[in-house]
């Protein structure tokens, strides 16, 4: 769905500068507000889970591209260079292959057609041994970089069948550390991206971070807001609107409200 922004010209107009992070997030290019959360969190790391899910897993590789050119232009700088300075061991190794934007392109992914490429992973991935995960970049972190997050889907779905344990359980078993707290976050957002984002909305909204509850509405308006908005009210029992209607800064509640639609109310 396209942003209503008539709806929240004035709003912003009267009571927002165009340097405030409110403006810049609606008006500048995505792909610019992404470059500069990833620096601002290479700066000061704070959320390592959700600098790779939201700015890095849930992008297209042509949007990776995007924020590449766009970080290098805004600061000067490399973001693949940035990543491998600023972190170490499997999180750095892992983060750098997946801005490459090398992921699988299938748009179309049906689970029968690719259902023995997805088995085949899975067996790949059961048979190293998750104990060896995090230090088998050829097997585990090519796997996770460039598969199609459909195929992921089959692929864990796979795993689960062989080894009788969920992929969640399994990465919190095996993993630790960032890569752990990391890779659960990945595994909830390949299951189920529509929750996983009213999840995030959930737990930014009872912090007071308006900033990213704006960044999850605007980047994922016309790819699942709908669906998100279904799963706020199902995890939560209550609609998405009425929750952001509970902000006590009422021009940063109009412009968010706009965004989410009237269709969303109780």
């Amino acid at each position: 769905r396209k942003i209503r922004q008539a709806d929240i010209g004035i709003a912003l107009s009267e009571f927002y500068p165009n340097d405030s992070y409110i403006f810049k997030i609606l008006f500048q290019p995505l792909a610019l507000n992404d470059a500069i959360s990833i620096h601002n969190e290479l700066l000061n790391p704070t959320h390592l889970d959700h600098l790779l899910v939201e700015l890095v897993c849930s992008r297209t590789n042509r949007q990776l591209e995007d924020i590449a050119t766009c970080y290098q232009l805004e600061f000067r700088r490399n973001l693949i260079e940035d990543v491998i300075k600023k972190y170490e061991g499997f999180y750095r190794s892992l983060l750098s292959n997946m801005l490459q934007g090398i992921r699988d392109t299938v748009d179309d992914f049906k689970y029968e057609t690719h259902l023995e490429k997805a088995r085949k992973d899975a067996e790949h991935l059961f048979s190293t041994g998750p104990h060896k995960w995090s230090s088998n970049e050829s097997n585990f972190n090519r796997i996770i970089a460039t598969r199609s997050i459909p195929r992921l889907r089959a692929i864990f779905s796979e795993f689960s069948k062989i080894s009788g344990r969920d992929i969640i359980y399994t990465l919190d078993t095996w993993m630790v550390g960032v890569a752990k707290r990391s890779l659960k976050q990945f595994a909830i957002f390949v299951k189920n991206p529509a929750g996983y984002f009213a999840q995030q909305l959930d737990r930014s909204l009872r912090h007071g971070n308006v900033e990213t509850v704006a960044r999850i509405l605007i980047s994922r308006s016309e790819i699942d807001l709908i669906q998100i908005m279904k799963s706020y009210r199902s995890l939560y029992g209550m609609s998405l609107y009425d929750a952001v209607d509970r902000l006590e800064d009422v021009q940063i509640k109009i412009i968010l409200l706009a965004i989410i639609g009237d269709h969303d109310q109780t």
